[in-house]
């Protein structure tokens, strides 16, 4: 297209003369989806970058200079699409990858507390099968974190007893858990 020519589109299109921009997009349109596939490397997202650059073309027409080179300026309306378009994708795609990486990490977390609490659950039928007073010792101390002098003076009985009850209910469970990992 001659110099002129493009002058006098220019005009047209800064009046808002539809024919005018008709042009001027056939004119361009091949430049600037080259332009785009350049970056992208997809047809479809090429055309909606193309089609928003003639969008954002005809809804800034009246600030366009005539005199100035207008190639350079179509081109530096696709240049910004096109990077905030790839800006956009970039991330997209970050944020879905820290989305999967999420899930992923959530269904670890699901599995392990699942496993958390079958074990959680097993430990208490054990603890349950320990003598009362046993039970009472050994729930004094890991439960509510007593100390042995605490536990021996709050049941009436030596701090050796409760040494000594707190070995069998341990070795116990030691034990009987190791025996429902064995099967």
């Amino acid at each position: 297209m001659l110099l002129s020519e493009e002058k006098r589109l220019l005009v047209l299109l800064k009046q808002g003369d539809i024919p005018a921009f008709q042009l001027i997009y056939q004119n361009y349109f091949n430049k600037i989806f080259s332009f785009c596939f350049k970056i992208f490397r997809s047809e479809t997202e090429c055309a909606e970058i193309v089609q928003n650059v003639f969008i954002a073309l005809w809804e800034q027409r009246e600030k366009i200079d005539e005199e100035k080179l207008f190639s350079s300026y179509l081109f530096g309306i696709a240049k910004n699409i096109t990077y905030q378009a790839l800006r956009t994708h970039l991330f997209r795609s970050a944020f879905w990858e820290h989305y999967v990486n999420a899930i992923e990490e959530f269904s670890d977390i699901t599995q392990d507390e699942i496993y958390y609490n079958d074990l959680k659950i097993k430990l208490e039928q054990l603890i349950d099968q320990l003598p009362a007073k046993r039970k009472m010792i050994f729930r004094f101390s890991r439960f509510y974190g007593l100390t042995y002098k605490q536990i021996a003076e709050k049941l009436f009985i030596s701090e050796n007893t409760v040494d000594t009850q707190m070995r069998e209910s341990i070795r116990y469970l030691k034990d009987s858990y190791n025996k429902l990992f064995e099967k």
